[in-house]
């Protein structure tokens, strides 16, 4: 469907539009934009331009906030 569930939410300092990289095993999978923030988590639209790899549980986001 294009979206996944980050276990970050607005508890965690999430916002709608923040972008994260998704990464797993020190390799670049691709990026998110955040669209819905709960308390708890978030869900996370996939940037397909920016896809380099199969996004699946258990992946790991950041992001830099300036």
């Amino acid at each position: 469907s294009g979206m996944v569930e980050v276990s970050l939410g607005r508890d965690d300092g999430m916002r709608e539009g923040f972008t994260l990289d998704v990464h797993r095993g020190g390799q670049y999978l691709g990026k998110l934009k955040v669209r819905t923030v709960r308390d708890n988590k978030s869900v996370a639209e996939i940037l397909t331009g920016y896809q380099r790899g199969y996004i699946r549980e258990g992946d790991r986001v950041d992001s830099k906030l300036y």
